[in-house]
């Protein structure tokens, strides 16, 4: 009875072991969904790259148009109003509409219950200016807090 004991335990450790690292490696990446052509978007993606994996979390960069109702996972869209097809998925879902915005203002929201980021700019500077402040809060508060932040220059 004992022997049995003991290799249930060991299945058990080893069957713990391989979810925590399957979890690891599969379920610490967020997608960050925005044009990479559009050098300002660019760069705010790689900003928030850079802030996820100083908290260990690997990101990568996808395009926009490959955004659909589909996904499930955790993730961050990173956009500006003028994208019709990210703002109506977005409207789908939450019903609030970001026309308001102005030049260089950006609206960033968190999405439950994955926690993703929807960040929608007045413009491209707005749209840059809300993925660097996104980074910025990744940097000192982690990447699970919930963020429901307008800034209009």
């Amino acid at each position: 009875m004992k022997k049995a004991t003991l290799i249930f335990f060991a299945y058990t450790v080893v069957l713990f072991i391989l979810i925590i690292i399957s979890q690891s490696v599969y379920g610490n990446t967020i997608k960050v969904f925005t044009n990479p052509k559009v050098s300002q978007y660019a760069f705010a993606a790689n900003e928030i790259i850079s802030a996820l994996e100083s908290r260990g979390i690997k990101g990568e960069i996808i395009h926009i148009d490959e955004l659909s109702t589909d996904l499930r996972e955790r993730l961050i869209v990173l956009t500006d109003k003028s994208d019709i097809n990210t703002t109506n998925l977005y409207m789908e879902e939450v019903g609030e509409d970001f026309g308001h915005l102005g030049k260089q203002a950006f609206a960033i929201r968190t999405m439950m219950p994955m926690k993703s980021y929807w960040i929608f700019g007045g413009d491209v500077s707005g749209a840059k200016y809300g993925g660097l402040q996104l980074a910025e809060y990744i940097l000192s508060d982690g990447a699970d807090i919930i963020i429901d932040e307008e800034q209009i220059p």
